[in-house]
């Protein structure tokens, strides 16, 4: 079954009002690297291939506007460094600025953190400095996750999982786990694994003492960790970790990967879904049996090492999640592919193998890289991002001549019209480039057919 979608709101469409040009235009044509919606619900946030984060607010219209709205960022975080990671507060509400906090991971910088409502959004409002204590190089994390609380943030770079307090700018971190068995002062992992951590999530509803932290590795590592023991200092936080390598996702069985690019809670809690690079499935672990795989959501279409956006929705009553039968209540996973297409499996925890889609929603050409639908379940926003070439012009290096030979050997005729076509020619040629393009769309989503 498909859903009836239909666009609501696009980057790419220009303002209404001439008046108000878009900030910056190349925002809205940027490849999109990933999008996350802020928990009121009321933003978006997107980080592009421009080294730029752009702040949405969606129109109050977005349901009842009769034509698609524009789409123009209300504050625009740029910088000279790519955007490696960025996290935003539990606690942001659109009604209260002072709480719009969003944290930034840049290379070769500290973290950051801004207020993108505030009326100066590029000025920090503290840093956080992440350093190899060795070397005294800096560690930008590739992962941040906040603390369901937000007193606390999680950081993952190789290796090593670090705790910020939020309240204590410009200080080091409050513990720190090496993931694998290292000389110093870091806690050691039990399992022993290496890898760039790529991906950090916390259980959802649960308390800073209560909450179980999900990691995934660029080398294909999966672990589990009591956040209570890792911030309070305990010998060993690791609850489990898995081998993506070994056994059910071993490569060549059809469900191998490049590495782990985002890992999502069910809203119970119960299951993990697993979306890697270069990986056609969606893994499904249950984490009170994290060892075995449950099953796997086929059809991705994201045989690519481009990083490609992954959701999951619960939705019940009036569109909110509710506890249902058959373990871990009703939801249902949201994966792009590579093809342009957002495809959605309905409770695929309830079934075992592999599970085809229940249905897709085409998007456009380009490579879907963010997906995030709203809690109401009424919209979905979708981040494109790929590369196109574009014309481009620039000055000719010669002046040829275009020859029109009328006979064998005569290369010096030229046609009357050809010579007025090179005097008002003004040297100019155009040239094909590759450009990173994309954008940030809303869809509707409808009744499914």
């Amino acid at each position: 079954m498909d859903l009836k979608t239909r666009l609501l709101a696009n980057t790419t469409i220009p303002p209404s009002d001439p008046n108000t040009p878009p900030l910056r235009s190349d925002t809205q044509t940027s490849a999109v690297h990933e999008t996350q919606l802020s928990p009121d619900g009321t933003c978006i946030l997107s980080s592009t291939h421009s080294r730029a984060l752009s702040l949405y607010i969606i129109p109050r219209t977005i349901l009842t506007s009769p034509s698609p709205l524009p789409l123009s960022p209300y504050s625009l975080l740029a910088g000279p460094e790519p955007i490696w990671s960025f996290a935003v507060a539990p606690y942001f509400n659109l009604s209260d600025p002072t709480t719009s906090h969003i944290l930034l991971s840049r290379r070769d910088s500290y973290i950051t953190l801004y207020n993108p409502l505030s009326p100066t959004p590029t000025t920090p409002l503290s840093t956080y400095p992440l350093i190899n204590p060795l070397h005294e190089a800096l560690l930008p994390p590739t992962s941040l996750t906040y603390a369901p609380s937000g007193t606390h943030f999680l950081a993952g770079t190789d290796s090593l999982i670090s705790l910020f307090s939020i309240t204590h700018p410009s200080s080091p971190p409050l513990s720190q786990l090496r993931t694998t068995p290292s000389k110093g002062k870091y806690r050691r992992s039990a399992s022993g694994y290496k890898g760039v951590i790529t991906s950090l999530s916390l259980s959802p509803d649960s308390s800073d003492d209560h909450s179980i932290l999900a990691a995934g590795t660029r080398s294909r590592w999966v672990a589990l960790y009591d956040c209570f023991r890792l911030g309070s200092g305990g010998a060993q936080s690791e609850i489990v970790a898995v081998d993506l390598n070994t056994g059910a996702g071993k490569r060549g069985r059809g469900r191998g990967g490049n590495g782990v690019t985002g890992v999502k809670w069910s809203p119970c809690a119960k299951y993990l879904y697993i979306a890697e690079r270069g990986s056609d499935v969606v893994s499904i672990y249950d984490v009170r049996n994290f060892r075995h795989g449950l099953g796997w959501c086929m059809g991705r279409k994201a045989d690519t090492n481009q990083k490609l956006g992954i959701d999951v929705f619960g939705y019940g009553g009036g569109g909110l999640w509710v506890g249902g039968s058959g373990g871990g209540g009703q939801h249902e996973v949201w994966a792009g592919g590579s093809d342009g297409m957002l495809r959605y499996w309905r409770n695929p925890h309830w079934k075992e193998g592999g599970i085809e889609p229940d249905g897709e929603v085409e998007v456009g050409r380009r490579a879907v890289t963010g997906v995030a639908v709203h809690p109401c379940g009424a919209f979905a926003v979708v981040g494109t991002g790929g590369i196109e070439e574009q014309e481009e012009e620039s000055e000719s290096d010669s002046d040829e001549d275009v020859m029109d030979s009328e006979t064998e050997g005569a290369r010096t005729i030229c046609t009357e019209t050809v010579k007025a076509e090179e005097e008002e020619a003004d040297h100019k040629c155009h040239r094909r480039m590759p450009r990173r393009v994309g954008g940030v769309d809303i869809l509707g989503l409808g009744s499914k057919e």
